[in-house]
């Protein structure tokens, strides 16, 4: 008996020397990226007035415009290539036959094999807008979809998604530092202004926004820029401290 006692015994105690090295194991198994730094997404932002350029891990290259944000998630290229938006860029995609390439923003999605494109998605704003360069380019909505070629632009607001044709050459004029409005209305080129120049531009008057512009300006400041559009629209600026207003004549 005392020699299968001590069978037992060694037997016992080899086995929870096992069971004990068995979870030690499997403890630095599971927690071994306990001692990895973290992986976190990617946000490229800009401020008012700024713009910044960036290469994705994929070869795809952006350019951010005034005000804008792009988070790259930290699963990028690991199977999907997904990044959102809020803002514009300009976005020349590397071409993948396997995986398309995603724009998401808060009013559509763009997908892409390889394209080059501007896409313009400002929380604040009424109207979002794509408009292709190279390639082609799909927008979806929740109601809708489209696909697009170089020359043509999608336009997305509460009237759902419409296309037309703008020219390859007004796609974009900021990159070229300039401002092209097209058919836009004069509250949305406020809030345009405000972000490409750094300061405040209003309407004095609700009614105002009802008004539409379609003009190009390079190399102005806020003022002139503010006095040009005025006088196309029959209407003048005054200036608060450092804020912009337009306003009807007769009510000055």
């Amino acid at each position: 008996m005392d020699g299968d006692d001590t069978r037992l015994t060694g037997g016992t105690r080899t086995t929870r020397i096992a069971m004990v090295l068995f979870v030690v194991l499997l403890l630095v198994l599971a927690g071994r990226d306990l001692f990895l730094p973290a992986r976190n997404d990617t946000t490229y932002a800009t401020g008012p007035g700024e713009y910044t350029e960036f290469t994705l891990p994929d070869g795809s290259e952006v350019r951010l415009n005034v005000a804008g944000r792009l988070n790259l998630p930290v699963e990028f290229g690991t199977g999907r290539r997904v990044v959102t938006l809020d803002g514009e860029a300009y976005i020349d995609v590397t071409f993948d036959p396997r995986q398309p390439f995603v724009v998401e923003t808060e009013r559509m999605r763009v997908l892409t094999r390889g394209a080059t494109f501007d896409v313009r998605d400002y929380r604040e704003d009424a109207t979002a807008s794509v408009i292709v360069s190279e390639g082609s380019v799909l927008v979806r909505t929740p109601a809708a979809e489209r696909s697009l070629g170089p020359g043509w632009r999608a336009r997305v607001d509460d009237g759902g998604l419409r296309v037309d044709s703008v020219g390859v050459a007004d796609a974009p004029a900021w990159l070229k530092g300039g401002l092209a409005f097209r058919d836009d209305s004069l509250g949305e080129v406020a809030r345009r202004l405000t972000r490409w120049y750094g300061v405040p531009v209003d309407l004095a008057h609700p009614p105002l926004d009802s008004l539409r512009l379609t003009a190009d300006f390079y190399g102005e400041s806020a003022s002139e820029t503010s006095e040009e559009i005025a006088d196309r629209l029959g209407l003048e600026v005054e200036i608060e401290g450092e804020r912009i207003l337009f306003v009807y004549p007769e009510r000055r």
